[in-house]
């Protein structure tokens, strides 16, 4: 267990957030408050940018990340469950957190 503390520290990942498979830290990542249309709203636009969600839960794949994703009581939730090991789990976080955010604020700013 000393060794799986010490990845996560490395990682820069809250300890009990993240799970270990066989080559690197995967986890829930994040979970966004996110109504029917606004859900709506990310779909077009991650599908503008190469990213196919086909209906409220399934896989999306993009550059040798792959995550589970599930829309339910006006939440999104995302699991990374593959990702090239070089490549920092709050990278993703935080690049897929910001878009996704944008998504919402680009909606809300239709709806006004």
């Amino acid at each position: 267990m000393e060794g799986l503390a010490s990845a996560e520290e490395a990682q820069n990942i809250a300890p009990g957030r993240a799970k270990w498979n066989r080559w690197h830290y995967t986890g829930v990542m994040i979970q966004v408050p996110m109504s029917d249309s606004q859900f709506a709203t990310a779909t077009v636009r991650l599908r503008s940018s190469g990213i196919e969600l086909a209906g409220p839960s399934g896989t999306l794949t993009k550059n040798g990340i792959t995550a589970k994703y599930q829309h339910v009581d006006g939440k999104l939730s995302v699991e990374i469950i593959d990702r090239p090991s070089l490549l920092p789990l709050s990278l993703i976080e935080g690049r897929l957190q910001a878009y996704l955010e944008q998504s919402i604020a680009a909606g809300d700013s239709r709806n006004i």
